[in-house]
């Protein structure tokens, strides 16, 4: 139905009465009016059983098969929603009523009158009459939206109380003065107040809160969201104190309510128990900040530990000193009895550390074997006092691992923290050169770092030297050399070439590896610069040259360090398929001592290598006095006798006799011979004599820079 249009179901069995309405209502201007007369009452029913809509019904009361108010009930049996006008031949004010109370819209007198609720009124027109029609539909409309309003929000406020009854956060509301007016189920069970307690109680007494890493009181926000009329919520970590003492980590935050005039009425408070996850955040900041194994301060925590202590020192009055602490024979522990054994040694020593040290001071584990402590408030002298009385400790402590003993003891270097000194890093590395030092003078010892301390100082240069060689790796400024390895008595030996490595300096000056082998071990670079060596031979190898025959071998340098890394072994294997390499044209040197420091890892290594068709050489074999009994385990291919025999060769009979006896040995075994270090011709021919199968030297020939081939002398 629209406005100006109204279709009605007039039930009137007078033709006449029906025509008379019908020419009236055809005569308003204010809407149009369809009449459709339907003469018996039943048959008006079965028309709106059947479904016919209709926008108003106007009801003769007095019908052949029906007659009263009565009717009306039947009606809105089947047609709630339709409003009814009633039309009567009686002008009874009492008849209008009763049809009111039933249901009807309005009274409708036949002939010329209408009859409103409230005294006589006539049907002056007929828009009077349209206008009659077109309220009542439309009262009956607004009735029903209003029904409909009340419905839905009985249906929401219904729904809130479940769903606030039902919610897992606790909600607490308020009323302008701060005073509690409901709590839900949730917030009884976290505040331990019931609603019927709660009621009427400031909100900070049901809700107490405290700061949860200070332990002060908080506001409560709903007092704030009062004051400023905006939502609030607490970022200090808040604690609920609920009314049995329990105190619960909770997350919340607050709003104000408001009249329809904008006016403050009161506050909604939610929150919600996180005492889990901040269990975890803690248990995450800690696991952040430590070391798993011991439980003592990681490299990261103690290094914010540090920054905060140098960002302190300029406005303290206070002295404090840093010790770094590197554990000796630590690695044959490990490599004797295993991981496992370490771990536990690790563990044992860092609790005896921290019953040592004092408890305002943080020990940590840096990593590996090394661990740092601060000493705060601590003189120089106090601090080495501290720093002996643990080295002592140490070295007096024995590890027990099965039927195994072992004597452990620890290098400490000790450095003053001064007013201006504010490099975590920088101060980090003088301790760190100091305690090397210490293990350079003899080990379990205490080296204090002092201005102009010549042993320091050689340690700031290899610091120096750690920045420049990873430059040097990051940018590519090593240059490979080769050295010939030449046959000594039988040519038809295949070629060897040793293969060397350079570092080009900042005037374009060379580098020998002697000035900076050391430092790169002692910081853990040499296994980069192995791989840098591996990989650049290789893709050279992998590219179209023509100074080498494909019989000849490459000799690659390996330290102790990367035969005993497993993913250095892993890639190196990779390389191999990576640049397609034949690996028998590959030879690694490895030297007796890297060998037989870890013999199962130097075992494993040669044996998966070997393998794939590689050779192995024995580096300066007969350096080791125990270098024989461990030979047969090392399926090596070649003996490269330590160069300080071979020197001494032409003037010392028993280094000559130590190289027969070698060569005889390696023969023995079935493996070829080497002599290094060969400076002229006199040592030449002695080894002719000797009967080795290779020589190696200046006085065969010099390494050249690669592609270039050196000639033989």
């Amino acid at each position: 139905m629209s406005l100006d249009s109204i279709h009605a179901l007039y039930v009137e069995d007078s033709v006449s009465d029906f025509k008379l309405l019908q020419r009236a209502l055809t005569q308003a201007t204010l809407c149009q009016v369809t009449l459709q007369q339907i003469e018996l009452f039943s048959d008006a029913l079965e028309l709106l059983l059947q479904g016919n809509q209709y926008d108003i019904i106007l009801l003769d009361l007095n019908l052949p098969d029906a007659h009263g108010l009565d009717m009306l009930d039947e009606l809105y049996a089947i047609a709630p929603q339709t409003p009814v006008v009633v039309v009567t031949g009686l002008a009874e004010e009492a008849l209008a009523v009763k049809a009111a109370m039933k249901g009807a819209q309005d009274c409708l007198i036949k002939g010329s009158h209408v009859m409103p609720p409230y005294g006589d009124r006539r049907v002056e027109g007929a828009n009077h009459l349209a206008r009659l029609l077109l309220y009542s539909v439309e009262r009956i409309q607004l009735a029903r939206r209003l029904a409909d309003i009340e419905d839905r929000y009985v249906q929401e406020r219904e729904l809130a109380h479940i769903t606030l009854q039902a919610i897992g956060d606790a909600v607490i509301t308020t009323d302008a003065t701060g005073t509690v007016q409901s709590l839900n189920p949730a917030a009884e069970a976290l505040t331990g107040w019931s609603e019927t307690e709660a009621k009427g109680c400031a909100i900070s007494t049901v809700c107490c809160l405290i700061d949860h890493e200070k332990g002060t009181p908080i506001a409560n926000p709903a007092l704030k969201v009062l004051q400023e009329g905006r939502p609030a919520s607490i970022t200090q970590h808040p604690t609920l104190i609920a009314r049995d003492g329990r105190e619960i980590a909770i997350s919340d935050s607050a709003s104000p309510l408001h009249s329809s005039s904008g006016e403050v009425v009161g506050s909604v408070l939610v929150f919600h128990d996180v005492t889990e996850e901040r269990g975890r955040a803690q248990q995450l900041k800690w696991q952040a900040s430590h070391d798993a194994l011991t439980g003592l301060w990681n490299r990261e925590g103690f290094m914010q530990q540090l920054k905060t202590l140098l960002e302190n020192t300029e406005s303290s009055s206070h002295t404090h000193c840093l010790c770094y602490l590197d554990l000796d024979n630590f690695k044959i522990v490990n490599d004797t009895c295993g991981h496992a054994a370490g771990d536990e040694l690790l563990r044992q020593i860092a609790a005896l550390m921290t019953a040592e040290v004092r408890k305002s001071d943080t020990l940590a584990r840096l990593g590996g074997d090394e661990f740092a402590m601060l000493l705060y408030g601590c003189s120089l002298e106090r601090a080495e006092e501290i720093a002996n009385i643990l080295c002592r400790a140490i070295s007096q402590y024995r590890f027990v691992w099965n039927d195994k003993i072992f004597k452990i003891g620890v290098s400490i270097g000790l450095v003053e923290i001064l007013e201006l000194q504010t490099n975590t890093e920088a101060i980090m590395q003088v301790a760190d050169n100091a305690c090397y030092a210490a293990k350079h003078q003899g080990k379990s010892r205490v080296c204090v770092h002092r201005p102009n301390s010549q042993p320091l100082q050689q340690q700031a240069i290899q610091g120096q030297w750690f920045s420049r060689l990873t430059e040097a790796l990051d940018e590519q400024q090593f240059q490979l050399y080769v050295q010939r390895i030449a046959p000594l008595a039988d040519p038809s030996l295949p070629h060897l070439y040793e293969v060397l490595l350079r570092l080009v300096d900042e005037a374009g000056n060379l580098v020998l590896p002697s000035a900076f082998m050391s430092c790169a071990e002692r910081y853990n670079l040499i296994t980069r610069i192995d791989a840098y060596v591996i990989e650049t031979l290789f893709k050279r190898l992998s590219g179209p040259f023509t100074e080498f025959s494909d019989s000849t071998i490459f000799c690659i340098n390996l330290s102790g360090l990367s035969i005993s890394d497993a993913a250095f072994i892993d890639n190196l294997v990779d390389c191999f398929s990576r640049y397609r390499i034949n690996p028998e044209r590959i030879c690694f040197e490895i030297t007796e001592t890297a060998a037989i420091s870890n013999l199962a890892m130097s075992s494993h290594f040669l044996k998966r290598l070997k393998s794939l068709g590689c050779y192995f050489a024995l580096d300066d074999f007969g350096s080791g006095m125990s270098s024989l009994a461990y030979l047969k385990h090392l399926p090596v291919d070649f003996l490269k006798i330590d160069g300080t025999f071979i020197r001494d060769i032409g003037r010392d009979a028993i280094a000559c006799t130590l190289v027969e006896v070698v060569n005889k040995l390696g023969h023995a075994m079935n493996l070829k011979t080497i002599a290094e270090h060969v400076a002229d011709d006199a040592t030449l021919v002695q080894l002719e004599r000797i009967g080795l199968d290779y020589v190696q030297g200046y006085g065969i020939s010099r390494p050249h820079a690669w592609p270039r081939l050196p000639l033989s002398v």
